[in-house]
């Protein structure tokens, strides 16, 4: 294995493990998370890096960045269709903005269904675009 491979996927794992309900820190999750990215693109390993990102993301919504957390997952959507994985996209999107909400919506347990519908809403979008490009 390339060492820089090698060293991007452990910053990778120690990002998402910081990541963990019992550990969370969002801020280290986000500073292994970022040089693993970082790592990726400059070795040109563009599947590890469109598989750090949504973690990244969630670490970064996780410390009040959810604009750059949406920026980063949007630069990987043409990585992710490329892949073959759009539906995945569409999956962590919803995620994220799930996670979102909860962070920053006082009573989401009373608005969840009516945001749940409009995050659903939004997943079937990105998957029927998918399903436009398939061969």
């Amino acid at each position: 294995m390339n060492d820089a491979r090698s060293i991007a996927l452990r910053h990778s794992r120690l990002g998402e493990t910081a990541l963990h309900p019992k550990i969370a820190d969002a801020r280290l999750a986000a500073l292994h998370l970022r040089l693993a990215a970082s790592m990726f693109t400059g070795i040109g390993d563009v599947i590890g890096h469109a598989r750090t990102v949504p973690h990244l993301a969630r670490a970064l919504t996780l410390n009040g960045h959810a604009a750059e957390a949406l920026s980063e997952l949007a630069a990987i959507e043409q990585a992710v269709h490329d892949y073959g994985s759009v539906g995945y996209l569409a999956d962590l999107c919803t995620a994220l903005a799930v996670d979102e909400l909860k962070a920053s919506t006082p009573g989401w347990p009373h608005r969840e269904r009516a945001t749940q519908a409009g995050v659903r809403k939004e997943a079937v979008r990105l998957k029927e675009k998918n399903a436009q490009h398939r061969p």
